[in-house]
């Protein structure tokens, strides 16, 4: 919600006008503790001392600190596109921003030189490999040689009693946790395929807020199968994000 304005307010188009100061100023005129300033615009109270201290290091990358400043000043009453030219040009980049992937646009690794005598070296020993591993036991043991056929058939085991007892298939291998693609700043990254945890810390560095929903879906549990706003779109620092997680099939499938 907006504030509205009950005195007059510095002017942030004057000269040496801080704009830590007027945003402190114009907060405390109206009474308001950083953790009122919180709950309502949803922007983290680190970075609103930030701000207001001209801790610009410890913000996200500029196009959010920009993002922050907006909502902050249009909370305040303030004039948001003189708030936001009050920030420095020249922002610092926080170290730490981009841990994950998907968060920076790199240019493809350089493959390494094919080396075609290594390669075919390489293929004969393989090849050597494995006529070792089908001849040799054929030539020395005969035709018996090799592994003996169980008694029982397959996907059964014979208990002390002399039952037979079904065996339980192997556990499925787990799918690959998909990491997050590259995306441009200033929209909704892909989330769609990725593990909580991993969209959920995204999310926290970007200045975002992620809002869960767990339900029974078709992927494996704990892993991100739709989200609002969808990828690409439109998004500013202090929006919401939701998720929607799988829980893992219904029905125990």
């Amino acid at each position: 919600m907006t504030v509205p304005p009950d005195r007059r307010e510095p002017d942030p188009g004057g000269d040496d006008v801080d704009l830590g100061d007027l945003l402190r100023e114009a907060r405390t005129s109206r009474g308001l503790t950083l953790a009122e300033v919180e709950r309502d615009t949803r922007i983290s109270h680190n970075y609103l001392e930030a701000l207001e201290d001209g801790r610009y290091e410890v913000l996200p990358a500029p196009v959010y600190a920009r993002g922050f400043v907006r909502s902050y000043a249009r909370y305040l009453g303030l004039d948001e596109q003189e708030a936001v030219s009050l920030l420095p040009s020249d922002m610092p980049r926080p170290a730490g921003l981009e841990p994950l992937p998907g968060l920076r646009r790199t240019r493809g690794m350089d493959l390494p030189t094919f080396n075609a005598p290594v390669a075919l070296g390489a293929v004969a020993v393989v090849v050597a490999l494995l006529l070792l591993v089908f001849l040799v036991p054929r030539i020395f043991g005969g035709d018996d040689a090799g592994v003996a056929e169980p008694d029982t058939a397959p996907g059964l085991t014979e208990t002390a009693s002399g039952a037979s007892a079904t065996t339980a298939p192997p556990a499925e291998i787990a799918p690959s946790v998909a990491t997050v693609p590259p995306f441009e700043l200033g929209e909704a990254p892909d989330f769609i395929g990725v593990n909580r945890e991993t969209a959920e810390a995204m999310l926290d560095q970007l200045g975002l807020r992620a809002v869960v929903i767990e339900g029974a879906n078709g992927a494996p549990a704990g892993q991100v199968f739709d989200q609002s706003p969808q990828p690409g779109a439109p998004i500013e620092a202090g929006d919401d994000v939701t998720l929607n997680v799988s829980t893992g099939p219904s029905g125990g499938q």
